[in-house]
């Protein structure tokens, strides 16, 4: 194979050019452009770094009843897990009267569901999937009034669909992603606590056909499942790619 040529992109830096810049979505400006000999050439994906700063939770509320008196817990934006959701929904309760431990979310990771536990001794308890902004998706239930002791029908949906995080660029063709043509260069899964570092360097690289001649933008996307932009809520990351020419 003939040369190759390490691209890094930081998004830090390139801010300073365009504040608006969005981390998750940006255009890099080349100036003068890269003008290829042909379309010979090929790139891979080489590295990515940022932050596990997005979040699976934005906007959303707890409706639940004690008594049949109704609350609202807003959920304040975030990246949690189910026992974190729940340990916010007992504080509430108390903070309302209530008893903690009465009404109870608890993941069976032996079913891949949510199990909800109501304890009616003392008082009467349910929690309302059908109010806006609820997290039936999230904890795996349908939009239904729970009064009694059940499991989710489906499973849990906590990462709400950013089990793995996409990059994108524009400069490939070819790839099929769900039968659709795909920008992708590499796909992985993220790992480790809210906030941690995110390194990702591939065992091994894929190379992908270069779409273009005359590159006078480059423009990256970090996606998740189902092709949303993935917010990373202002923190910046850094992306490299290989370029390389194949030998005729």
């Amino acid at each position: 194979m003939g040369s190759q040529i390490l691209m890094t992109f930081n998004t830090s830096n390139l801010r300073e050019d365009d504040p608006t810049l969005n981390p998750s979505d940006f255009i890099v400006k080349f100036n003068p452009p890269i003008r290829l000999p042909g379309r010979n050439f090929r790139l891979a994906f080489y590295s990515f770094f940022g932050w596990r700063s997005y979040h699976n939770i934005t906007g959303k509320t707890i409706v639940y009843g004690i008594d049949g008196t109704e609350y609202t817990l807003s959920i304040p934006d975030g990246l949690y897990g189910l026992n974190e959701v729940n340990a916010l929904l007992q504080a509430d309760i108390v903070s309302n009267g209530g008893e903690a431990d009465k009404l109870v979310l608890t993941p069976n990771f032996n079913t891949n569901r949510t199990e909800i536990s109501i304890d009616n001794t003392s008082n009467t308890y349910n929690l309302d999937f059908s109010a806006s902004n609820n997290l039936a998706n999230f904890f795996g239930f349908s939009e239904i009034n729970v009064t009694s002791s059940q499991a989710g029908s489906v499973i849990a949906n906590v990462n709400q669909d950013r089990e793995n995080l996409n990059i994108e660029c524009d400069l490939i063709k070819g790839n099929i992603k769900n039968g659709r043509f795909s920008r992708i260069i590499h796909s992985f899964k993220p790992s480790g606590p809210t906030n941690s570092s995110m390194e990702i360097f591939p065992l091994h690289q894929t190379w992908h056909q270069i779409d273009k001649t005359f590159i006078d933008t480059i423009d990256f996307k970090v996606t998740d499942n189902v092709g949303r932009i993935v917010s990373f809520n202002g923190e910046d990351l850094t992306i490299s790619i290989v370029l390389e020419e194949i030998n005729k």
